[in-house]
């Protein structure tokens, strides 16, 4: 019996957004050696990402 484990992150950051809410970002695709062509209209890229919990801040409306 094998055992897929998820690939390891080639790129990951952490940090805060301007209300002190945490953002956490990891890419695993394309993997570290990977050769982009030259002038690529776009990029595929699979990963995580995850947002934490702020603090409250009243009158405060999401658009």
């Amino acid at each position: 019996m094998s055992t897929l484990l998820p690939a390891p992150p080639v790129a990951a950051d952490e940090g805060n957004l301007p209300g002190g809410t945490s953002v956490t970002v990891e890419l695993t695709e394309p993997g570290e050696a990977a050769v982009i062509p030259a002038g690529a209209a776009s990029l595929a890229v699979a990963g995580t990402a995850s947002i934490g919990q702020g603090p409250t801040i009243a009158n405060t409306l999401i658009v």
